[in-house]
């Protein structure tokens, strides 16, 4: 008889941010957290990882808007315009280089700053 496997993240503080995003969406009834929650889920190979040069043709894109990265902000290119970008982990380049122009938060802290869900853009 095989054994299922364990399926979705091992790291702790990825399993309580789901829970959290989960429970926020459902008190909510805002399908922006559950759909962050769902794509936290995935194995970390198979997250998001984004490139500053893209957010920055994003942040021109939606201009006044919270971008929010289900994954890892890397820090290859230059951020353009000034943005406020969310994520689960930043490459320490990347927040050097946001910092200067903008803003950086994690998630939690994004949460905790109680973020509209109409100002908020899911990337990738």
């Amino acid at each position: 008889m095989k054994t299922k496997k364990n399926q979705g993240p091992k790291n702790l503080e990825a399993k309580e941010l789901i829970l959290e995003l989960e429970k926020k969406g459902r008190k909510e009834k805002k399908g922006i957290w559950t759909a962050v929650a769902e794509r936290l889920k995935k194995p970390r190979r198979k997250r998001i990882k984004m490139n500053l040069w893209k957010l920055g043709a994003m942040a021109k894109k939606f201009e006044g808007k919270t971008l929010l990265v289900p994954g890892k902000v890397l820090g290859s290119g230059e951020i353009g315009a000034k943005a406020k970008i969310a994520a689960f982990d930043f490459s320490q380049k990347a927040i050097d280089k946001i910092s200067a122009k903008g803003k950086a938060l994690s998630i939690n802290e994004l949460l905790a700053e109680k973020e509209k869900p109409e100002n908020i853009v899911i990337i990738g």
